[in-house]
């Protein structure tokens, strides 16, 4: 127990108390801890190991499932995002049309990897989508 000021006539009185004994002024009751859902970080290894340095520039972005842009980047990168509850995602490479992961599912305190998946064309491989799998550890996709 601490002894708080009442705010109207400034008398010593436990914080426990709900109204001032002298006055009768109502004593703000301590706020509750928030009922709020922990957050944590998801970490998201963006596809980039075995592209050519020309094709690290490919821009990326991710998507929520109401199309809001959650993040955007560069191929290899690392993102962190905070999440509360569980999140459908969806990644895009923004300059190809309709090149994108299937939805999935983010949690808290996850790790995934994402790799381009690729069509064998003639004279490089056509990136044909994104596959994103959990995994345990984040590795530096770009430096290997």
């Amino acid at each position: 127990m601490a002894l708080i000021q009442c705010p109207e006539c400034g008398q010593q009185i436990s914080d426990k108390a709900p109204a001032c004994p002298k006055c009768g002024c109502p004593v703000a009751a301590p706020a509750a801890p928030a009922a709020s859902a922990e957050t944590a970080a998801v970490m998201i290894q963006m596809p980039g190991k075995g592209l050519p340095a020309n094709n690290i520039h490919y821009l990326l972005r991710m998507v929520d499932e109401s199309g809001n842009e959650i993040w955007n980047g560069h191929c290899g990168e690392i993102v962190k995002i905070n999440v509360s509850a569980p999140m459908k995602v969806q990644i895009w490479e923004c300059r190809k049309k309709g090149v994108s992961s299937d939805w999935f599912t983010i949690s808290a305190g996850e790790k995934y990897s994402c790799r381009f998946i690729e069509k064998i064309s003639f004279p490089m491989p056509k990136v044909v989508g994104i596959n994103v799998s959990p995994v345990d550890a984040i590795i530096d996709a770009v430096n290997g």
